[in-house]
């Protein structure tokens, strides 16, 4: 609203928050950072005006991988599933493409099924810095899989290969556009190991971009350290799972320990 982008250019609110996709006219961002108004978008954030870059903050792969740190248990043998059934930003199409390339060994499970989605999916291994991270955090290599359902998705995702980067993540962003789930839900985020389970299910991609870039916005206001490149997970470090319960009950998630009986198959 025009009084709302006033108020921002006139410093009289504290942070804007950006949320919309990296393909967006980012005019108004421009101008509001120009005003000296510090903006956190689901990408960067510029705090006391201190630049931070935060990769895929909040997208998926993104806060969303720091699901497993939700569970009791941190031995081996986790699995990691995540179905994302909204329009995708280039940026994150991008993300999710070039951590599926670096996996070593990159293994495609064609018509799987996956608990909460009444559909069969592909699930395809992937491996970037936030997965990384977690690793890191967890003790122990998870398996990482990203669910696709739809023939548009996977037609997407296998035309990729060999593309240049910015037409196959054009490509991906674009049939990402056609809905591919019933219910509403755009997230589904499966977690298991050593019998314990996690389902997510959110109703907007948006909502968790958004809420994960306060979350960051507050970490970065509380380090006086210098401008940095990070990712959500590793800004958020140990603390990380406890951001994501937060960002999930604002954005107005559920999370179900037990999935049992939400499970449409084995995986």
């Amino acid at each position: 609203m025009d009084e709302d982008l006033g108020a921002a250019l006139a410093g009289a609110v504290d942070v804007v928050i950006d949320a919309s996709p990296s393909r967006a006219d980012k005019s108004t961002v421009a101008a509001i950072l120009d005003a000296g108004t510090p903006v956190v978008g689901v990408g960067h954030a510029l705090v006391g005006g201190r630049s931070l870059h935060v990769r895929c903050a909040g997208a998926l792969p993104g806060i969303l991988t720091a699901a497993p740190l939700l569970l009791d248990h941190r031995g081996g043998g986790v699995e990691y599933h995540a179905l994302l059934a909204g329009a995708l930003s280039r940026t994150s199409a991008r993300d999710i493409l070039e951590g599926a390339r670096r996996s070593v060994g990159t293994e495609v499970q064609r018509d799987a099924r996956m608990p909460g989605v009444d559909a069969e999916v592909d699930l395809v291994a992937f491996q970037d810095e936030d997965t990384r991270a977690v690793d890191a955090l967890f003790g122990a290599p998870i398996r990482w899989l990203n669910a696709w359902a739809g023939r548009a998705l996977r037609e997407a995702l296998f035309r990729a290969v060999g593309m240049d980067a910015e037409e196959a993540s054009a490509s991906l962003a674009a049939a990402s556009l056609r809905p591919v789930l019933e219910g509403g839900s755009e997230v589904i985020v499966h977690v298991a190991g050593a019998g314990e389970r996690i389902l997510i299910e959110a109703p907007s991609i948006a909502g968790i971009c958004a809420w994960t870039a306060v979350a960051c916005a507050v970490e970065a206001a509380a380090d006086p350290g210098p401008a940095r490149s990070t990712t959500a997970v590793e800004l958020l470090g140990e603390r990380a799972g406890d951001h994501l319960k937060n960002i999930l009950t604002r954005a107005g998630a559920r999370l179900l320990d037990d999935v049992e009986e939400q499970e449409e198959g084995e995986l």
